[in-house]
């Protein structure tokens, strides 16, 4: 396993400070691809910071953004649906979160700005699809049981982005509705856009957070799901960058 570096972030947007992560490989290349993380809709914690030690083992600059603002993390559901909801409400604002959280990434010393990819868990994958469809230099966008009815689906929205994007989703995920798929997939095949659509069979929602249990309310870790997803997005990457 690779020494790995630990960084704590903080920045500014606006008149609000954010607190991110930096994690990447002590020795090796000057420059490393870069990968961007976003974060479940609770917000910033110990599980997009540990998927980011798992890309820096692997040769990867990787940096778990904040989209709340520092110390938010939300206690319940409950009060993650409030952030979440917040977040929308200021479309302006809420792209420009976005945007400052690749700054950090690609303003780092040891970021190869060519090759640079998002990886989005819950809410992070939406809004890095979010990202993806303001024309931003992202080479691949990795959506994990991500719900995509906030955003709007049309041929010129998906004509504008650059790279490649994949959702990987639990095929019995009650928070993605197959007709929002249906509806995702007919404008970006509209606009011929590069995307993958993978589901996973007897799989629910957030199958790659480990110790979820819910099924009530189809929220489950799939061990089997998680570590295929997990492969396919390393082949993925490596298909990108190397």
């Amino acid at each position: 396993m690779s020494e790995i570096v630990e960084e704590v972030h903080g920045y500014s947007v606006g008149s609000e400070d954010f607190e991110g992560f930096f994690a990447y490989p002590k020795g090796g290349p000057a420059k490393v691809p870069g990968i961007l993380i976003f974060h479940e809709w609770k917000g910033h914690g110990d599980y997009v910071r540990r998927r980011a030690r798992m890309f820096a083992q692997l040769g990867y600059l990787a940096f778990a953004a904040d989209l709340y603002g520092k110390g938010k993390y939300a206690k319940d559901h409950e009060e993650a649906l409030k952030f979440v909801m917040s977040f929308f409400s200021d479309q302006e604002q809420g792209t420009e979160k976005l945007k400052s959280s690749l700054l950090q990434l690609t303003g780092h010393a040891r970021c190869d700005v060519t090759k640079v990819a998002s990886v989005g868990y819950c809410f992070g994958g939406m809004v890095g699809l979010w990202l993806a469809r303001t024309g931003v230099d992202i080479k691949l966008t990795a959506m994990f049981h991500s719900s995509l009815g906030v955003l709007p689906h049309t041929k010129e929205i998906y004509a504008a982005i650059p790279g490649t994007v994949v959702m990987f989703q639990g095929a019995i995920d009650p928070a993605l509705p197959s007709t929002d798929i249906d509806k995702f997939e007919a404008a970006a095949k509209e606009a011929n856009l590069d995307y993958i659509v993978v589901k996973f069979a007897n799989t629910v929602h957030s199958f790659t957070v480990e110790g979820m249990n819910d099924p009530a309310n189809g929220i489950v870790y799939n061990p089997l799901s998680d570590a295929r997803s997990w492969s396919m997005l390393l082949a993925l990457l490596q298909l990108k960058f190397h």
